[in-house]
């Protein structure tokens, strides 16, 4: 008879449409000068973050963004 079932959801069910880190790479970027968008902030949402924010950066408007 099972008793406890622990399942790792995060990501996937629990912190679907969670804002936190899109809020927090939103703040980072402004602080040094580049606003992002949300939609610039979730991409490639579910990479590694360090993963992640090459993506983002790499974005052309950001990109510029950080060139100017």
């Amino acid at each position: 008879m099972i008793k406890a079932l622990i399942l790792d959801w995060a990501g996937t069910t629990v912190d679907h449409g969670c804002l936190a880190p899109v809020v927090v790479l939103q703040e980072i970027f402004s602080l040094r000068g580049v606003p992002l968008e949300r939609r610039e902030a979730r991409h490639e949402m579910g990479l590694l973050k360090k993963d992640q924010i090459r993506a983002i950066c790499a974005l052309p408007r950001v990109a510029e963004a950080w060139a100017t």
